[in-house]
């Protein structure tokens, strides 16, 4: 555990000891009070709207076994630090209505999303769910991302402001993504100022048309992904945007049958890429704009992890257990 463990609580935020990488230091809502939604409501008592717009410090569960979709007429703005929304023993789709620009938005520090899922279907050019400006401290674990919305997760910076500071996706699953992609990374065009994003995407099941992800003045790890069934260009860095790329396992299935393309029309430099053990099959290659170079940080000397072998075993593995997992919350 991070930290000491309250009276009467701790058996639930033993899973923060499975948070690794550049967000393993986030604790969410430990050691504060529990809330829990009872209803896939909009808004109103026992809503998930409620719990989060009450504000304060928590760890937010759903009752046993409730089922079903929260469609959102308005997004829900996640302000205040130190929240865990925690979707074990029951399965719950967070949806937007088509009118809000987003479902979530985060713009609080040290904030932690549990096995739910994101649908942004039925809002083209809508985001699922956002970071904003200098947040840091996310953590986004075995969460479900469908539909075609403009991207299914970002981080937004705001002019010179840098996006999110450091942060984890693992064990996530995104697909059917729209014409913009699965994950965008510092949105707006040109180089934040400041100390870059720090990401890592590690065991994620990724079959999207392109973009996983996208990212600007960014250092990002990836590790142990499966990537697959994708139309354009994957893991694509401009302006001092970073991957040290390892231990994928990758399928050439799309139409450009790129990994790893490294340049975009109009920005002012390309990426760099360092990449190592990675398996690439069915045409699959790295971008011919490519460019390997020195890296900036290599993770290794951030934090402890172990890559698997990126092989079929691999492979099946994140194919099995990627994403939203029908698991009981601890102590029900």
């Amino acid at each position: 555990m991070k930290g000491p463990i309250p009276p009467g609580q701790g058996l639930y935020e033993f899973i923060l000891d499975q948070a690794v990488g550049f967000g393993g230091g986030v604790t969410g809502g430990q050691g504060f009070s529990l809330a829990t939604v009872t209803n896939t409501n909009n808004s109103g008592a026992g809503s998930l709207r409620e719990a989060i717009d009450a504000g304060g410090n928590k760890w937010i569960r759903f009752t046993k076994d409730l089922a079903g979709t929260i469609t959102l007429s308005s997004q829900i703005s996640v302000d205040s630090n130190n929240v865990t929304v925690d979707g074990r023993g029951a399965n719950i789709e967070i949806a937007n209505s088509g009118s809000p620009a987003r479902a979530i938005n985060v713009t609080a520090d040290n904030t932690v999303f549990l096995y739910l899922k994101f649908d942004s279907s039925n809002s083209p050019n809508r985001d699922a769910l956002v970071a904003q400006n200098s947040v840091d401290g996310l953590w986004i674990h075995h969460c479900t991302f469908t539909g075609t919305g403009d991207d299914q997760f970002s981080f937004q910076n705001a002019g010179a402001v840098a996006g999110v500071g450091n942060c984890t996706i693992s064990w996530g699953r995104f697909s059917g993504a729209g014409s913009a992609g699965p994950i965008l990374l510092n949105g707006n065009s040109g180089t934040p100022a400041g100390t870059p994003t720090r990401v890592t995407i590690h065991h994620c099941d990724a079959s999207t048309g392109d973009r996983f992800p996208f990212h600007r003045n960014c250092r990002l790890h990836m590790y142990n992904n499966y990537m697959h069934n994708y139309s354009r260009g994957y893991a694509i860095g401009v302006n001092d945007g970073q991957n040290w790329f390892e231990s994928n396992y990758c399928s050439g299935d799309g139409a450009w049958q790129q990994v790893a393309k490294w340049s975009q029309g109009g920005e002012a430099e390309p990426g760099k890429l360092f990449q190592e053990n990675n398996t690439l099959v069915n045409g699959a290659t790295f971008g011919a704009t490519s460019t390997e170079g020195s890296m900036a940080l290599d993770p290794s000397t951030v934090y402890s992890y172990t890559p698997d072998t990126a092989d079929t075993t691999m492979r099946d593995d994140v194919i099995n257990n990627a994403g939203w997992q029908n698991v009981s919350f601890p102590g029900d």
